[in-house]
């Protein structure tokens, strides 16, 4: 099982979608589907940090969630007041942010959707993984946002990032300061 990270999907959001620089939002929809399922399998796990859908109609986003893979964790954004009114699944809901032990003892990640200067851990290497900056604030000292608009920057498709290619980018981030 590979844990994947992403934010600010926007799906089913037309001004979302021409911003990104498509001219139908459902092209925009689709785009982002195939990218995530490119990578995303079945036994995977995806934390979302925030900002699935716009206000949208509860058939089309339990049709459009249900294509994409793996079990889905969301940490709650401000787009994501919605949930409660679908139908959509995932394995859990958290209102603020979440902290996931990932391998060695000291090898903490703590997903929010908004950016946080400081965080629990971050002292004894614990990163921090974000949306809703649509990459308008670099990373910085264990922190990254990795929103869809990111992915598209820096790995060329609006896919989400695993753990090693967050750690990756974090370490050449610093190298390069």
């Amino acid at each position: 099982m590979t844990l994947w990270y992403t934010a600010d999907l926007h799906l089913d959001h037309p001004f979302m979608a021409s911003n990104r620089g498509f001219r139908y939002q459902a092209a925009h929809d689709y785009a982002i589907v195939e990218a995530w399922n490119s990578v995303v399998k079945g036994g995977d796990c995806v934390v979302v940090c925030g900002d699935v859908f716009w206000e949208t109609e509860p058939t089309y986003t339990t049709k459009m969630w249900k294509t994409l893979n793996g079990t889905k964790v969301l940490v709650k954004g401000n787009h994501d007041y919605w949930v409660k009114r679908t139908k959509i699944q995932f394995r859990r809901i958290y209102e603020k942010k979440v902290k996931i032990k990932k391998g060695g003892p000291h090898q903490y990640v703590v997903a929010c959707h908004y950016p946080m200067l400081t965080w629990n851990k971050k002292q004894h290497g614990a990163i921090h993984v974000h949306g809703h900056s649509h990459g308008n604030i670099l990373p910085c000292q264990g922190r990254m946002d990795i929103g869809v608009d990111v992915a598209k920057i820096m790995l060329g498709d609006w896919r989400p990032f695993s753990f090693d290619e967050v750690n990756y980018l974090l370490k050449k981030y610093r190298e390069e300061i």
